[in-house]
């Protein structure tokens, strides 16, 4: 009521880490501290928030996502600008934004507007656990998804940890492999994951990513290959490397940015700001409604 009166709103907060309760607990326990941002406007003018551009990205550089290219840390520094202009900023406006999982690192926010929310039976890929299933469970408990759950890194083999809750020893890559390093992981592209499950003509509510780096190579595959135009929610993290083409390359088969975190867990020092090595980026598909 007291914004109200003020002519002021939240167009933007953040759960400060710090003040977790607990650092194990999900998104249901809360934090002691939020850090909220608002805007203002003067009581006479016409307009109810300030001018904004709720669909920024067409300015981005068409340039070539990376996928197995290299990047020297000089050319990563050089993109950070570009990538830190567009992919840390809203490209739409999501009014109700939910973090499911862990507050800290593990949990992820979604976008639980109606066009976007998750509706039972919803389907959801989850990508990178490292024993880690608090965003999972609360995906199952929340909406009532059926959620598949995929990291070769884990030494379990494949199971179901709740009703709903499908494990796979598999990881997510750009081709169907065996990876010739010590730890002999398997990985296969979302098409054939898709297909091995029956879930060809299935749409996926949210596909989560937090691959360590894979997601490089593998983005730019299921962007190739058209399997992400079913997919309603992209909650990503992209690491060290700062793929701006990547970014374009979604907005252009309809992924928008609604939301973005900088993982404070792998700081970025520059001369100008503090960034992140870690950024956790959650996309709605706008074709995909």
């Amino acid at each position: 009521m007291t914004l109200q009166k003020s002519n002021c709103g939240i167009y933007w907060y953040e759960r400060n880490w710090e003040f977790v309760k607990n650092k194990t607990m999900t998104s249901r326990d809360g934090v002691n501290c939020f850090t909220v941002n608002l805007f203002c406007v003067d009581a006479s003018s016409t307009s109810s928030r300030p001018e904004r551009d709720y669909d920024v990205g067409t300015d981005l550089p068409a340039i070539k996502p990376l996928g197995l290219g290299h990047m020297e840390r000089a050319d990563v520094l050089k993109n950070l600008a570009t990538f830190s202009k567009y992919a840390v900023k809203h490209q739409i406006f999501c009014r109700r934004v939910r973090r499911m999982g862990r507050i800290v690192d593990g949990g992820w926010d979604i976008c639980d507007d109606e066009s976007y929310r998750p509706k039972s039976p919803c389907l959801v890929y989850s990508f990178g656990i490292n024993y880690d299933f608090s965003f999972d469970e609360d995906m199952e408990k929340t909406y009532g998804c059926d959620v598949y759950a995929f990291d070769p890194s884990m030494r379990s083999g494949d199971y179901n940890k709740r009703e709903h809750i499908h494990f796979y020893r598999l990881g997510l890559g750009d081709k169907n492999i065996m990876t010739s390093t010590k730890s002999k992981w398997t990985l296969k592209t979302l098409k054939t994951l898709m297909k091995e499950l029956g879930h060809e003509n299935r749409r996926i509510d949210v596909l989560k990513m937090d691959i360590e780096g894979n997601e490089k190579q593998s983005l730019v595959e299921m962007i190739a290959s058209d399997v992400l135009q079913n997919v309603l929610q992209l909650c990503i993290e992209f690491h060290s490397y700062y793929d701006v083409g990547a970014v374009r390359a979604l907005y252009d088969i309809g992924f928008r940015i609604f939301w973005s975190h900088q993982n404070p867990g792998a700081p970025l020092y520059t001369n100008d700001e503090t960034l992140s090595y870690g950024n956790e980026i959650s996309f709605v598909n706008i074709n995909a409604t």
